[in-house]
């Protein structure tokens, strides 16, 4: 068997015989071109072309042989795309849910996803902004805006990509200066219910003719919560106000160099964005939530709370990155990704949102990034497409919580002469941890495609990756409330300090193996095989013993799939498809023991199966319509959580069944200028957030419907719209968490109501 030591020395071998002698193919844009809007028609009719980057090659996406979807800027405008949680709308077997409302996105791609919501950890589906990894979840929490396109790439990704993940990539670009384009902009504004304001635009400015162009972008956004507080003085929940703001320099000194520098800033601090949901009171005993209050939310609407405590929430992020392009020569061309990134979070909920002090927590975290890709490829025309690369990165972060545990019942309730607190180590209890964590990772990648003239291809990828992840601190200390004083007192003792596990290192070799064939008339069928790996990781919710301090090892990924891509030689008619079977191995995850200590387990092995189809078709030049369809069959085969054995049950965040569909229609045309309707849909089967898979701790089966309706002015630069998010008031839960046992209840999350709402767009 070949050992890693051995894999490492033939990867680096293959890196430098490829580099050194081999021939090219597949041309290689400078930059990342824009994707076609996916509803557009070309100029002679038909469907547009699609343009992605998911090989770093701008290809057609119909010769793409991997699973991908794109969002063009178009249709990010149409759906009214604010944050990272709204693009799941047309993206087969995605899911993005919000455990700490929508600041914090959970990606799950075909039923892979993450259990620790901690914010040490990285997610197995990997974000990226113009190409920069966003690894910890304080640098993932921002806003998006003036975009160009979103990919999401589904299945384990590593040989192309710089940070190996086991679920796939979210990889959103934004929109970059044009050298060529002059003075151009827009700039957009409206209101809604919920005293929605908001305003966002653009514009490039040239500055030196063919030599030097910027580009400035900004957002804002302010709506008030929708979740109404009917406990007096207290705020109302849900609410929004977020700001962003982007600046790009695009300096081209010759034919051959480019250099794009990007500095992005956003910011999002709404007075009370937590809108928590004590949901099944009573699951565990009378008394209503905490077992004592008589508390049962009577009288209260879904979207009501009577919550004692105003939950502020700040949340800041802050980048710089610089892409440089560098054609070597006719056939090779040498790309650089350099970013550094800083973010800080932090924030109040009351996590039983009622009236009395039952469960509180405060979070915060701090963090700083850097990353370097560094690649050289192919960019003839070849039979041969090759690249290689090197990847570093690295973060830091530190983490703290506060969880506070029945302080309406803090004192002397037996008499015995001490505080509640030091007998049951709960009533009246508060517990903080807080934690330094310093990871890097280092690898070398390559993957080379060789084409026949028959048009058959042959794909191999190789990755070698190294990681090192060092807990610098980690402490937890017990606070109590004084009911004599009203006051908390710190760091009344020390729970422990310094971890017994303090390092993690691992190394891994992952691979990816492929074949495609293209055919007469517009087809194209592939086969892949593919390993994902993540690596270990650390517990970051460990309070209140030491040995809640585990660290897991490197969740590994199998993955075979076969697709089909299909387009009508009259591009009327455009139809993707793929199945895909997945052998997932040690899925970390957090298992919550009896007497409630927090431990960071894995799931030994996970099974997963399953179908998609995407579907887009233009039956008359002014209709387009969208329809996709995914079929998913996701179970354990081996786990055990809090001595139960769940073999068998579904993995969370993995419905069975997700359609979606809209359309585009252009419904008149005349001299007032353009009339057009888009809309979306959205059925979601039941999604389970327990792996025991409890109806209760799950979002039952759904569907979210969407409409705008857009007046274009003649000219086309002026257009007014009205548009409608889920239009029907559909109730649902984007999380739920179970706390029956301790607290009588079921914390749950609730998804945005109806939305609605006007504006213009003015282009200049």
């Amino acid at each position: 068997m070949m050992t890693v030591a051995t894999a490492r020395g033939v990867l680096l071998a293959s890196l430098a015989t490829i580099a050194i002698g081999g021939r090219a193919m597949a041309q290689m844009a400078e930059e990342p071109a824009a994707v076609a809007p996916q509803e557009a028609a070309s100029d002679d009719g038909g469907l547009g072309e699609i343009i992605v980057t998911a090989q770093k090659r701008s290809e057609n996406l119909q010769r793409v042989p991997v699973s991908v979807s794109a969002l063009s800027s178009a249709q990010l405008d149409q759906q009214k795309i604010r944050n990272v949680t709204s693009i799941v709308s047309q993206i087969p077997s995605l899911q993005v849910t919000g455990p700490f409302s929508d600041g914090l996105p959970v990606f799950s791609i075909r039923g892979i996803s993450s259990l620790d919501f901690g914010h040490n950890q990285s997610s197995p589906v990997a974000l990226y902004v113009d190409e920069v990894y966003k690894g910890l979840p304080v640098l993932s929490s921002l806003q998006i805006f003036d975009l160009d396109r979103v990919e999401v790439l589904r299945g384990p990704q590593g040989t192309l990509f710089g940070k190996n993940t086991t679920g796939g990539a979210v990889n959103i670009f934004t929109k970059q200066p044009d050298l060529g384009d002059g003075w151009t902009g827009y700039l957009s504004g409206g209101i809604g219910n919920l005293a929605r304001r908001e305003v966002n635009g653009g514009a490039n400015v040239p500055l030196v003719e063919d030599k030097l162009a910027g580009r400035i972008a900004f957002s804002y956004t302010n709506v008030d919560g929708f979740v109404r507080n009917r406990l007096p003085g207290k705020k109302d929940q849900g609410s929004i106000d977020d700001f962003a703001l982007r600046a790009s320099l695009l300096y081209k000194p010759s034919d051959e160099l480019r250099f794009l520098l990007r500095g992005t800033r956003t910011r999002s601090t709404p007075d009370n964005a937590y809108g928590g949901l004590a949901k099944d009171i009573g699951v565990a005993g009378p008394g209503g939530v905490g077992f004592g209050t008589g508390y049962t939310r009577a009288g209260l609407g879904f979207f009501e709370n009577e919550s004692d405590r105003d939950g502020v929430i700040n949340i800041h992020n802050q980048g710089v990155s610089l892409t440089t392009n560098w054609d070597l020569s006719d056939s090779v061309a040498l790309t650089a990704v350099s970013a550094y990134d800083e973010g800080r979070w932090f924030s109040q909920e009351d996590s039983d949102a009622t009236p009395f002090r039952i469960q509180e927590a405060d979070f915060y975290s701090k963090a700083k990034a850097f990353s370097q890709d560094l690649r050289l490829a192919s960019t003839g025309d070849g039979p041969l497409q090759w690249m290689v690369g090197a990847y570093y990165y690295r973060d830091k972060v530190d983490f703290r919580t506060t969880y506070k545990f029945y302080y309406e019942y803090a004192g002397d309730a037996d008499g015995n002469g001490q505080l509640d607190c030091f007998d049951d180590g709960l009533t009246g209890c508060g517990y903080d941890n807080a934690l330094r964590q310093v990871r890097t990772s280092l690898a070398l990648y390559t993957q080379n495609s060789y084409k026949l003239d028959s048009g058959l291809s042959f794909t191999l990828g190789l990755r070698y990756t190294h990681d090192n992840n060092r807990l610098k601190s980690y402490r937890s200390t017990l606070r109590y409330l004084d009911p004599a004083t009203g006051q908390e007192v710190l760091n009344a003792a020390v729970i422990f300090d310094r971890p017994p596990v303090d390092k993690l290192k691992s190394e891994n070799l992952s691979w990816k193996l492929g074949v495609s064939q293209e055919f007469a008339g517009g087809a194209l069928a592939y086969a892949n095989y593919s390993r994902g790996w993540r690596g270990g990781a650390f517990n970051g919710q460990a309070f209140f013993a030491a040995q809640e301090v585990t660290a897991v090892g490197p969740e590994r990924l199998d993955s075979w799939e076969v697709g089909l891509k299909y387009q009508t030689p009259d591009r009327r008619l455009r139809i993707n498809t793929a199945a895909f079977y997945y052998i997932y191995r040690d899925q970390q995850f957090i298992d919550v023991t009896p007497n409630f200590l927090q431990l960071l387990t894995s799931a030994p092995r996970s099974r997963l199966w399953g179908v998609e189809a995407d579907v887009v078709a233009q039956p008359l030049d002014p209709l387009t319509v969208r329809f996709s369809v995914a079929y998913l069959n996701a179970k354990f085969r081996e786990v055990t959580v809090s001595g139960v054995d769940l073999s068998g049950k579904r993995l969370i965040l993995a419905p069975e069944w997700t359609l979606s569909g809209g359309i585009d229609w252009r419904l008149a045309e005349g001299d007032f200028g353009g009339l057009l309707l888009h809309t979306d849909s959205r059925f979601t089967s039941r999604v389970y957030y327990s792996a025991f898979n409890l109806p209760l701790i799950s979002q039952k089966a759904n569907s979210l419907h969407d409409a705008r309706l857009t007046w274009q002015l003649p000219g086309k630069r002026l257009s007014l719209s009205a548009w409608m998010k889920n239009i029907f008031n559909e109730k649902t839960l984007n999380f739920v968490a179970d706390l029956g046992a301790g607290y009588n209840y079921n914390f749950a999350q609730r998804g945005r109501p109806r939305e609605y709402g006007i504006e213009a767009r003015f282009e200049f």
